[in-house]
């Protein structure tokens, strides 16, 4: 297919979803970054802003979905994600620009692989992370 036609038909078809950074993945709008590399609550949120990201913001069951799926393609079970709960407002916040609002994201905590869940990170644990940004 030539340059012209390739151009016309993502034009057509809307967003190109192709411009994530070597190493990233698309999925949707953004770009998710899975590292193996065992990392505390406060390294993996600075490790994903110095690659110019976020820890992950689930923000609805697809995108739930794409993250356990990789992440148990992986074989990690656990990893950092970006969640902050206000006591005040009694509600979640997607929140992980602040310094020490990660979570651990629980791949599966039952025998059937078909729930997880989160729990609050603790300083000192080491985890996977996933790092997210738009795609551009």
């Amino acid at each position: 297919m030539s340059p012209t036609p390739l151009l016309l038909l993502l034009l057509l078809c809307g967003t190109c979803y192709c411009s994530c950074p070597d190493s990233w993945t698309s999925y949707g709008s953004s770009c998710y970054y899975f590292t193996s590399q065992l990392l505390t609550c406060i390294e993996a949120a600075s490790h994903c802003v110095q690659l110019g990201g976020n820890l992950v913001e689930i923000n609805n069951l697809i995108e739930e979905i794409y993250v356990r799926t990789t992440l148990t393609s992986l074989n990690v079970l656990q990893a950092w994600i970006g969640l902050k709960y206000n006591q005040q407002q009694d509600q979640w916040l997607l929140k992980s620009t602040d310094a020490g609002s990660c979570w651990a994201f629980a791949v599966s905590n039952n025998q059937n692989g078909n729930e997880g869940g989160v729990a609050i990170g603790i300083s000192s644990l080491e985890l996977p992370s996933v790092c997210e940004k738009s795609s551009t």
